[in-house]
């Protein structure tokens, strides 16, 4: 089976931040993700030279801050008064 850092590797650097960003994100809404799994993965390829750590730490803290606010958007509108 293929391990998530092989797969990511196997990406362009551009579609691995966004990956990062997007699972993370979907991760904060409240969907169980493989969040922390998917940014260590990443960290370990900043850390081989594939990709650039400032962009994997820009990717995640977006992702985390527009999940979270999406989350508590729909519960606010979305949930019980």
């Amino acid at each position: 089976m293929l391990d998530v850092q092989q797969w990511l590797g196997a990406l362009p650097p551009l579609v691995i931040y966004l990956t990062v960003a997007g699972i993370i994100g979907v991760e904060s809404m409240g969907i169980p993700l493989p969040g922390e799994i998917t940014l260590l993965s990443a960290a370990l390829l900043a850390a081989t030279g594939v990709i650039e750590p400032e962009w994997v730490a820009v990717a995640a803290a977006l992702g985390a801050i527009v999940g979270d606010s999406l989350g508590y958007t729909v519960g606010r509108r979305g949930g019980r008064p």
